[in-house]
């Protein structure tokens, strides 16, 4: 297991927020915050980096505003609306605890 690189918060407008714990990862959190909000997108995610495991394939998934691809090992994350804005591009297995992690902490009641 890797070390946690996201604090699971709600924020003050009711709203989970990822936040990264000094800076590390920042794309990541504000992709989890911004676009997977609802547990069943984070298994779909989650469900990519299984697949993408097991074919060795990579997998693509694209949501609202964002744009993921996972490969056995990396996971790069890219803005689909914002001109320039650079790709994130973050350790499979970083990926999936964080999208796991993130999952655990909005399916809490």
């Amino acid at each position: 297991m890797i070390a946690h690189v996201f604090r699971y918060e709600t924020n003050s407008h009711g709203k989970p927020a990822a936040q990264p714990i000094a800076g590390a990862h920042a794309g990541l959190a504000s992709f989890l915050t911004e676009e997977a909000s609802w547990v069943d997108y984070a298994d779909l995610l989650l469900d990519c980096v299984n697949e993408a495991k097991k074919t060795g394939k990579p997998q693509v998934n694209t949501g609202n505003a964002f744009v993921v691809t996972v490969d056995a090992t990396r996971a790069v994350i890219e803005h689909l609306h914002k001109k320039g804005h650079p790709p994130v591009t973050v350790p499979v297995a970083i990926f999936a605890q964080a999208v796991g992690e993130w999952r655990d902490f909005l399916a809490k009641p």
